[in-house]
């Protein structure tokens, strides 16, 4: 691949940007609006519960995917023009994730008394209870949306992914309406959710991933992804978890509400950490392609184009935020305990936007074929994130965790920089 095929910002870029940046802002405006809901009709002590089950559910659900989403995006890539292979490998990478989908969701089902206890929210079992099935279904819905992304089906991913959370919205206003928004609720709410996108995913895939099954091939490849996912997964769950650990901290050491207030903020600061995301999805095949060649040349295409795309991005997003943050609390008439949360906000979206630049590379150590070194990565980062909150959020509260979140972000360019070198070979 040559550095001018694999730059970003030709047409089929922005028409797939554009879409999928019409699917995140569903997702981010969907998952601001089930919290203003609940903040609106039954106070922030609602938005803590809610956020809770659903930083249980993303945690617990890399746990069910076991980094086999990870396998497809690095395999599928490479066998793009291999229609056979392709389809064996998507089988079996369902077929993987089920069982470890039904596995761990069966844990979560037995462990929900536990968690009730350990975050002293009373009837949050109720609720962890029906995340068993959520986070079974979150597992093959990952896969499903790696096998898109792998194709290059990007429009077709970005309805996927937009799918859960205009559920989650609809269920949110008619719980507002039924005014039943105990924990049970909120759980059944994720679920159906999750099996919504589960169908849509099934059905557009159905040829891929149910007909022709080669029961020789699937198992070669079953093989193949339980080795790449057990070594990928630590680094997915980690990555998931270095973003949460702060509500996963307060949660321990404050009420409900502060955690709710800090949430409600956590969550548009990674929203705007979605626009890295968004790049990545768009140029993921290239670079694939890039890393496993370690084709130098053609990575400083992609760092200098969608690199510096996803900075620009990023830096408009957070202004416009911050400006916005308190006027739109007012205008939509939400509880004014949420404009505590705005000095966090700021401090968050300076930590996003330091590592702006290398958002779009976040798993590149993986999807090179190393899951094990970006395991070992995404691990210090983690631990380093850790260490400061615990440190942090008992003296300062919201802002500590904040102050915390932020130095993670920040020192992920010159981590990740140090890893590849070493790794890679590559200047990063």
């Amino acid at each position: 691949m040559s550095a001018a095929t694999s730059r970003f910002g030709g047409a089929q870029d922005v028409a797939a940007l554009l879409s999928n940046a019409a699917s995140l802002g569903i997702v981010a405006v969907s998952g601001i609006a089930v919290s203003a809901l609940l903040a609106s009709r039954f106070g922030v002590a609602s938005v803590g519960q809610f956020n809770q089950l659903a930083m249980l559910h993303v945690v617990c659900a890399q746990i069910a995917a076991m980094g086999v989403h990870l396998s497809c995006l690095h395999y599928l890539s490479v066998a793009a023009r291999d229609r056979s292979a392709g389809v064996a490998g998507a089988q079996a990478a369902i077929g993987v994730v089920l069982l470890t989908g039904m596995a761990t969701g069966l844990g979560l089902f037995g462990a929900a008394g536990l968690v009730e206890d350990m975050f002293d929210s009373p009837g949050l079992a109720e609720g962890v209870r029906w995340l068993g099935p959520a986070v079974a279904l979150f597992g093959v819905n990952k896969v499903l949306l790696a096998i898109l992304n792998a194709g290059d089906r990007l429009h077709t991913y970005a309805v996927l992914q937009a799918l859960r959370p205009l559920v989650w919205l609809a269920g949110a206003l008619l719980i507002v309406n039924a005014g039943d928004p105990d924990p049970e609720t909120l759980g059944i709410l994720l679920c159906v959710g999750e099996a919504v996108a589960a169908v849509f995913g099934a059905l557009v895939l159905f040829r891929q991933i149910f007909l022709g099954i080669d029961l020789t091939a699937c198992r070669m490849w079953m093989g193949r992804h339980f080795s790449f996912g057990w070594r990928a997964m630590p680094s997915h769950l980690i990555i998931d978890l270095n973003t949460r650990i702060d509500v996963l901290i307060l949660a321990i050491f404050v009420s409900d509400s502060i955690v709710g207030i800090y949430s409600f903020a956590a969550l548009l600061a990674e929203g705007i950490f979605q626009v890295g995301v968004l790049v990545r999805t768009v140029i993921n095949r290239r670079l694939v392609a890039a890393l496993v060649a370690r084709d130098q040349a053609a990575f400083g295409a992609l760092k200098r184009s969608a690199g510096y795309a996803s900075l620009a991005m990023t830096v408009a997003a957070s202004l416009l935020l911050l400006v916005a943050y308190g006027p739109v609390i007012a205008l939509l008439g939400l509880d004014q305990d949420l404009l505590g949360g705005r000095l966090p906000l700021a401090v968050l979206l300076l930590g996003v936007a330091a590592c702006a630049t290398y958002s779009p590379f976040w798993m590149a150590l993986a999807l090179a074929g190393l899951p094990g070194a970006h395991s070992k990565l995404m691990l210090a980062l983690c631990a380093s994130n850790l260490a400061i909150n615990v440190v942090a959020v008992p003296v300062f509260g919201m802002l500590g965790a904040a102050v915390a979140t932020a130095v993670m972000f920040a020192a992920f360019p010159v981590m990740l920089r140090w890893t590849a070198a070493r790794t890679l070979h590559m200047e990063l």
